[in-house]
């Protein structure tokens, strides 16, 4: 072994301490110079052409746009909504009545397309009903009101155009009423 004994060394001690840095530093750069050996070369071999597996991005995200575009939520949401559903054969029917008008309604059983899709209508054109309603009793309220303070007021005719106009806003929402939810339905009547 032709390392030094740095530990051996003697003499003056400033000699001393820069032979063991010129052999610290000789040290150091051994190490480094085995550390960065370049690893010997791979011999190529064959060289053989791999089949493209990877598609283009453009072609990729407009195939995945397309399944998007196909994607049936309706569909998946009829096969949620009917999950626990019994078939249209066996469903239980619910009776309502409100003032003379009877209506009876299957509840619970599997829905086709058409009845699924004619329901999600149906509930957003109630809202829209609702909204309606809301603001033509309104406006038949005001009416009213300004009915009166003209009739107040001795303004007879000006009083019954009024009367009349509100009358008109409730006509809608009498007629409406046979399809309103139960506490709209009845504000309705106590309107009317």
């Amino acid at each position: 072994d032709d390392e030094p004994e740095l530990d051996a060394l003697t003499g003056p001690p400033e000699e001393v301490a820069r032979i063991r840095r010129n052999w610290s530093q000789a040290d150091q750069a051994r190490r480094s110079e085995r550390r960065h050996v370049p690893a010997p070369p791979i011999p190529a071999g064959p060289v053989q052409p791999r089949p493209d597996v990877v598609q283009p991005a453009a072609s990729h995200f407009e195939a995945a746009y397309k399944k998007w575009d196909k994607l049936d939520t309706t569909a998946m949401e009829l096969e949620l909504d009917n999950e626990d559903r019994k078939p249209a054969e066996e469903a239980d029917m619910m009776l309502r009545s409100d003032g003379g008008a009877v209506s009876m309604t299957a509840v619970n059983y599997k829905q086709d397309r058409e009845e699924y899709e004619m329901d999600e209508e149906l509930q957003a054109r109630a809202k829209d009903m609702q909204a309606v309603v809301r603001a033509k009793m309104t406006r038949a309220w005001q009416n009213k009101e300004s009915g009166d303070a003209l009739s107040k007021k001795g303004q007879q005719s000006e009083a019954l155009r009024n009367y009349l106009l509100g009358a008109q806003e409730l006509e809608y929402c009498i007629t409406a009423r046979c399809i309103m939810a139960p506490g709209l339905s009845d504000k309705v009547r106590d309107a009317g």
